[in-house]
């Protein structure tokens, strides 16, 4: 066993085709997300849309999802962004906001759980190593 002795679960996978969609960790951190923004900005609702009312609340969004950021709960492994959050005139038109909507469109990419790791190795009486400050492409 390369991980060692440990309990798990063993497969982590929901019955969605869609392998980037299908861990367990899709459906939790989902449902976290999705809980947690519903319970905290009930008071929006009754509230006169203002340019304040929309930064505050995109404020309190962003900061809630930049501390997921700081406990390494989302991210780009990459170096992107981890999260985007627009409330303003683009997703909130004058006709939709006379109706008394206010929309926040929130993006948020998960850390993905490592299902394979692969290791190319190169060895034999023939090989060139060559130690370089960076890595091989």
């Amino acid at each position: 066993m390369p991980g060692g002795s440990y309990f798990g679960c063993r497969s982590g996978l929901n019955c969605s085709s869609n392998p980037t969609v299908n861990g367990d960790n899709y459906t939790r951190m989902t449902n976290f997300l999705s809980l947690t923004l519903a319970a905290s900005f009930g008071y929006v609702v009754g509230e006169l849309q203002t340019v304040d009312l929309r930064r505050e609340t995109k404020s309190t969004i962003e900061s809630f999802l930049q501390t997921l950021v700081d406990q390494g709960m989302i991210g780009d492994v990459n170096g992107g962004p981890a999260f985007s959050v627009q409330i303003d005139k683009q997703n909130n038109p004058d006709a939709r906001v006379a109706l008394g909507y206010m929309q926040a469109d929130v993006q948020v990419k998960y850390l993905s759980v490592v299902r394979y790791f692969l290791v190319n190795l190169e060895a034999g009486q023939s090989v060139t190593v060559v130690v370089s400050a960076n890595p091989r492409a």
